[in-house]
């Protein structure tokens, strides 16, 4: 998916309330692109919804004659999110998104994560995003399960690694890739930390050295390269200066609207 495609995609789920921004929306586009590309087929699997923001996008990526998306969240209150609510909402998202798009083969998975194994969803997956409990055992278990069904190309996306409000999420993913070297990171961007097979890490890693790419998809983040676990991977940050320069002009424009 190119990127004004992404962003006229995202635009039809920003209204939805969660946290997928389109700057992730991009860069999952992008990688999307990539393998779609190169011939990589596959299903796509999320854990943890939400009321389908980003379960919403992530449908849009797919070969509707070919691929399924499936996702799994047992839907119990969280932070402010009643149970039936979000069950109600995302169901609801789901049906309007099939009237707008026409049909696609999807499945729901309400039970806990750690009821899944790969007997229970199969192989296959290209993308397998995960946004569900963020303990690190549960974590662990989801990092765990997208290494045993994905595709030779597949993707992991793990969400809020680094993240200080979920060090769990952090923890479980540094242990997951210890305990499999074959699998290593090669961009960490926006909260979100994607992996894939090490065959495949400098294919998906260079895919960021392209100015233009970079122009069009990061959004004003810049690209640079460090090493995590033995491993090179990119990583999508504003430089101090940027953010200070966009704190002041903020406080200016306070000051200004309080003034005049």
């Amino acid at each position: 998916m190119q990127a004004p495609e992404i962003k006229k995609e995202y635009s039809k789920v920003k209204r939805i309330e969660g946290w997928f921004g389109i700057e992730s929306a991009l860069i999952i586009g992008l990688i999307d692109e990539i393998q779609k590309d190169n011939n990589v087929e596959g299903n796509i699997f999320e854990i943890g919804v939400l009321y389908g923001k980003s379960s919403l996008f992530l449908a849009k990526l797919l070969n509707l004659d070919k691929e399924n998306i499936e996702y799994c969240d047992n839907f119990l209150s969280s932070e402010g999110f009643p149970e039936l609510e979000r069950k109600d909402k995302f169901h609801k998202n789901i049906n309007d998104f099939i009237e707008q798009n026409g049909n696609m083969n999807y499945k729901v998975y309400q039970c806990s994560s750690q009821d899944l194994d790969s007997g229970m969803i199969g192989n296959g997956y290209r993308l397998f995003h995960i946004d569900g409990c963020h303990d690190m055992k549960f974590a662990y278990h989801d990092i765990h399960l997208a290494l045993q069904t994905m595709v030779d190309y597949g993707i992991i996306i793990v969400d809020d690694f680094m993240s200080s409000e979920w060090p769990g999420v952090s923890e479980a993913a540094i242990l997951a890739l210890k305990e499999n070297p074959e699998y290593s990171p090669f961009l960490l961007a926006h909260n979100k930390l994607y992996i894939c097979r090490n065959k495949y890490l400098s294919f998906y890693s260079s895919i960021f050295d392209d100015d233009s790419v970079q122009q069009e998809y990061s959004r004003g983040y810049l690209i640079k390269t460090e090493n995590l676990l033995d491993s090179c991977m990119k990583i999508a940050y504003k430089p101090w200066t940027i953010k200070s320069n966009s704190l002041l002009r903020r406080i200016v424009r306070k000051l200004r609207a309080t003034v005049f």
